[in-house]
Parts: C-alpha cells; sequence; structure tokens
C-alpha cells in the first residue's frame, strides 16, 4: 500500500514538473538577430504581461537568426 501511494505520489509530483517546464517555455520570448550586423532586429512578446524590446532584452529568450 506504501509503495502504491509513493508512486503515486511521484507521479503527480513529475506530472506536475513537466506541465510547468512546458508552460515556460511557450512564454519565452523569440529575438531575432541579424547575421550581418550581429545585433537585435526584433523580439516576439508571447504574454501581454512582456514589454521587452531590442533595448530590453530579457534574461532567456530564443535566438533566432535572420538575414
Amino acid at each position: 500500500m506504501i509503495k502504491i501511494a509513493i508512486g503515486s505520489f511521484t507521479f503527480c509530483v513529475t506530472a506536475f514538473a513537466v506541465a510547468f517546464m512546458i508552460s515556460e517555455a511557450f512564454k519565452t520570448p523569440d529575438v531575432f538577430f541579424s547575421y550581418s550586423s550581429n545585433g537585435c532586429v526584433k523580439v516576439i512578446n508571447y504574454t501581454t504581461e512582456s514589454t521587452y524590446s531590442c533595448e530590453n532584452l530579457p534574461k532567456k529568450y530564443n535566438k533566432m537568426w535572420v538575414e
């Protein structure tokens, strides 16, 4: 009985952690950098709370390269 309870608890904690990581991954903004100038071109924010721009880059972002 204890093994079933521990297994169920472990499964629930793991499922919650995976769901949290996926939701955080979808919130991460995309920052587009130019190949030629190696500078920021634009920032796409996926939440209304985020107001990031090329002048105000987030600490964590998906780096995309453009021509």
